[in-house]
């Protein structure tokens, strides 16, 4: 099982033929630069869509409000504040040198420099790491011993020499429009605490990333939102997961750094891989300060390409570190208290009904996955937040931090 994954402009439409190959396609529709949305389904191998067919199914699928978003807003020509990009990453040389690679073919705007770019080795094994950050001109690269995503997330901030701190995974490829994006989410607000934009998949080549797809993937919406402390229409916000995702995602450093950084206790490798990013995005807004998701702001991700992985994914870091996350927010933001135990209870709830009712396929993913995301989160159910933040300080205490 395989798709193809295609681009079609709405302003320069052409046919999309398949590969042999491929069973499906995938296409990320376009308004020149701007991602406007994303269509998916099964299509004869070696057939041909006309652009007739894809505009049909484009009117069909896609918001007349998404296709109408400005490419390019009058205030994202002002200059924006400086700009570092850091990859936290261990023991992924190749898959570093093609994030790296992607960055090096960024459109940047005129007069614009090539950006602050920081490599952190989280205590690779080896030291392929350093060679492939240094054989590019203009990355830096440090390397942070202690193991674990958010001791690496706050070395970048301690590192970091721009007012902005983006970060990308390494198993992403950024599009040539990320600058772009980013510097329009800033001109939506330009005094926000963090920005985030949309992520798409870069290869549908086995079942297990075609599933991610099909459950909805990483992407979140094409429409950009400003989000600020209140939220109208949802009565549990703040305590969600709507606002982005981690291998996407920029702060203000000093925002940050107010802060007190990256929870250490969360996304800290094996013992708890998840959770980090949920916590610092709901900081940003939890402080007052708003975050803007772009669109625009895009980036390719490589899903887990095995399914024994992708169980592994769900029931680690969607299931145990989503809940250690909202049992942190329930038992250290009073304020929110009812609120996360509420979203708790929903989340439990949902997945127990959808688990138990035979008669229908799960609406959010399959069954045995659903599982996998249920046992991960009646895990993070048992104190694993509390444990880990015990883990945690103990290894800042060993190390002198």
């Amino acid at each position: 099982m395989q798709y193809a994954i295609r681009e079609f402009d709405v302003e320069a439409p052409i046919s999309l033929t398949l590969p042999e190959n491929c069973s499906g396609i995938a296409i990320d529709v376009r308004r020149g630069p701007r991602p406007v949305g994303f269509l998916m389904g099964p299509v004869a191998a070696g057939s041909t869509l006309t652009a007739d067919q894809i505009q049909a199914w484009v009117n069909r699928d896609i918001e007349t409000a998404c296709l109408e978003q400005p490419v390019v807003s009058a205030q994202s020509e002002r200059s924006m504040p400086s700009i570092t990009i850091v990859i936290c990453t261990k023991d992924h040389p190749d898959l570093l040198a093609r994030c790296l690679t992607s960055i090096s073919r960024l459109t940047l705007p005129e007069g614009y420099e090539q950006p602050d770019v920081l490599v952190v080795d989280n205590a690779s094994r080896t030291q392929e790491t350093r060679e492939v950050a240094l054989s590019f001109p203009n990355v830096r690269y440090v390397l942070e011993g202690q193991i674990g995503l958010n001791f690496a997330r706050n070395r970048a901030l301690a590192e970091s020499r721009g007012e902005i701190l983006a970060f990308i995974d390494d198993d992403a490829v950024v599009d040539v429009n990320w600058w772009n994006g980013l510097r329009q989410a800033w001109a939506l607000e330009p005094a926000a605490g963090a920005f985030t934009g949309q992520t798409l998949p870069y290869a549908l080549a086995t079942e297990a990333q075609i599933t991610v797809e099909k459950m909805g993937g990483f992407r979140k919406g094409f429409l950009p939102v400003v989000f600020r402390e209140r939220h109208p229409s949802d009565p549990l916000y703040p305590c969600t997961t709507i606002f982005g995702n981690g291998c996407n995602m920029a702060f203000r450093v000093d925002v940050m750094r107010d802060l007190g950084g990256f929870d250490i206790a969360l996304d800290m490798g094996a013992p708890l891989p998840g959770g980090g990013d949920l916590d610092a995005l709901y900081s940003i807004v939890r402080s007052g300060h708003a975050l803007v998701y772009e669109p625009q702001m895009l980036i390719r991700h490589e899903h887990r390409p095995d399914m024994e992985g992708l169980r592994r994914q769900i029931r680690r870091s969607w299931g145990t570190g989503c809940m250690a996350f909202l049992t942190k927010m329930r038992d250290t933001d009073p304020m929110m208290r009812n609120k996360a135990r509420q979203f708790i209870y929903w989340w439990i709830r949902s997945m127990l009904r959808q688990l138990v009712d035979l008669r229908r396929e799960p609406a959010d993913m399959p069954r045995p996955l659903l599982l996998q995301q249920f046992v991960g989160a009646m895990i993070g159910l048992t104190g694993t937040y509390g444990r880990c933040r015990r883990l945690a300080e103990r290894i800042r205490s060993q190390a002198g931090g």
